[in-house]
């Protein structure tokens, strides 16, 4: 049972929350509190059940299960131009199959003070900030790390994962100047081994239960991830910031930005020049990769490999606008330093350009679409592993509404025309009452092996949600 994320976290926690009560009560003090606090609240509680379409192993998970309880607080202090956020969330876990896995976790979601003023606010707390304009892709919206424990079966919001940070923001005419301090590194959440949606997946229980030697069994056993010291602990030299500056111009919403982030989803590093072959192998778990990781008979920091997350340099720029009966939006960042895998999977890092541009509409017959291009394109290239020097993406969301908005069929999808691998999200809701809703959908996923949708080809789901809000 998880309940905060860390132990200075919670020592920041208890602090806001006391100095809030303080606040609270000097100014209640001989006041009616309904008078002196404003309180606004709403809650969502669902369930998600995935269900695995074909049984390929006995290693695969056949049901999982994914309760969440949310409760958002709100509280405005009429006499002082304070806002206190208290966000609770309570998470049931179970991975039904051969050997069923259960987790229950309590978490403080979001707590936070926001001091606001008629030029400018400071926000302070455990908190989540969106930047970018793009639906579902993230190019410049790096502020928050991601879950993956659920590859991306929930979308880009939902995946967020709150952290510690100071938020200012300045309110010129206008414009906009908004500055964010992330005192300490959490990376996004990203699993190796031992779960449906891990980057190797069941990897090391084939190898183990297999017909292989010991030996070799010894070898795989022993591969390990770490995490640094200095990327596992809350220190300041792991500081993050950045600034974006924003307004609009002729109808046309803009941002400039300058970020200097960690590249949270961890990249492999080798220690040694073995530790090459050991990634190919599990990257490309072959029996030929299997016989040369044995051959070069690999022991100690051979077998280790260090989650790395490069420094980031990220200038950026972004647009929103509407012309006529359709919205336009887009981004651009350059990054400098991102990390990648060479052909012999050594780490290296490139400076790279993604640019991303979308365009939606809602047709006369409620039909509503959204269409987007991202381009990423590396500088300096050399052969890579999984990366083309320009490669291009296509993602796609239709949704059409029946029975005067009650029943929705939509579907997502994401193609990677570079590597010739793709998503399908197809899905029902139905809503009752603007509160209970329920929801049917399906993950497709296909592509060779070793790209990002392909990984998961054997991995597709049907689902079944019910969400209630209050």
């Amino acid at each position: 049972m998880r309940y905060l994320a860390s132990d200075i976290f919670k020592k920041i926690s208890i602090y806001i929350l006391t100095v809030s009560l303080v606040i609270s009560g000097k100014i209640i003090e001989g006041e009616d509190r309904k008078e002196s606090i404003e309180w606004e609240k709403r809650g969502e509680v669902f369930m998600r059940v995935y269900q695995d379409t074909i049984e390929d192993s006995r290693y695969e998970t056949n049901q999982e299960i994914d309760s969440r309880f949310k409760w958002k607080n709100k509280f405005k202090f009429r006499s002082f131009p304070i806002i206190l956020g208290i966000n609770l969330e309570a998470r049931y876990q179970a991975l039904v199959g051969e050997d069923t896995e259960k987790d229950l976790d309590l978490l403080l979601k979001e707590a936070y003070l926001k001091f606001t003023k008629p030029s400018y606010s400071l926000k302070i707390g455990r908190q989540t900030v969106t930047w970018g304009k793009l639906d579902d892709i993230i190019v410049l919206d790096r502020v928050n790390p991601q879950e993956y424990k659920w590859f991306i079966l929930w979308d880009k919001q939902e995946r967020k994962i709150p952290v510690f940070m100071a938020k200012y923001d300045y309110y010129g005419n206008n414009y906009q100047i908004e500055t964010v301090i992330v005192p300490f590194f959490k990376p996004s959440y990203v699993r190796f081994f031992g779960s449906d949606w891990a980057v190797f997946g069941h990897l090391k229980e084939v190898i183990e239960d297999g017909s292989y030697s010991q030996s070799i069994k010894n070898i795989i056993k022993s591969i390990k991830v770490h995490e640094k010291d200095r990327f596992s602990e809350q220190v300041l030299e792991n500081m993050q910031g950045g600034i974006r500056v924003k307004g609009t111009f002729k109808g046309i919403d803009w941002s400039i930005y300058y970020m200097y982030f960690y590249n949270d989803t961890p990249t492999l590093r080798e220690r040694t020049s073995k530790g090459n072959t050991v990634k190919k192998f599990l990257y490309i778990p072959t029996n030929s990769n299997l016989s040369q990781l044995v051959a070069q008979n690999p022991s100690g920091d051979d077998l280790i490999l260090d989650r790395e997350y490069s420094r980031l340099h990220i200038i950026g720029v972004d647009f929103e606008t509407v012309a006529g009966n359709y919205g336009l939006r887009g981004e651009l960042g350059f990054f400098y330093n991102k990390p990648f895998l060479r052909e012999n999977f050594s780490y290296i890092e490139k400076n790279t350009l993604c640019a991303g541009i979308g365009i939606d509409h809602t047709t006369s017959g409620n039909l509503y679409w959204n269409l987007q291009f991202i381009e990423d394109i590396v500088f300096s290239y050399e052969n890579l592993f999984s990366q083309e020097e320009y490669s291009h993406q296509i993602t796609s969301t239709f949704s059409k509404d029946f029975l005067r908005g009650k029943l929705t069929f939509g579907v997502d999808s994401s193609y990677r025309i570079s590597y010739h691998d793709w998503m399908v999200n197809p899905n029902f809701t139905y809503n009752f009452n603007g509160r209970l809703s329920i929801l049917v959908g399906g993950f497709i996923f296909e592509g060779a092996s070793t790209t990002l949708f392909g990984r998961y080809a054997k991995k597709d789901v049907i689902y079944f949600q019910t969400t209630y809000k209050f």
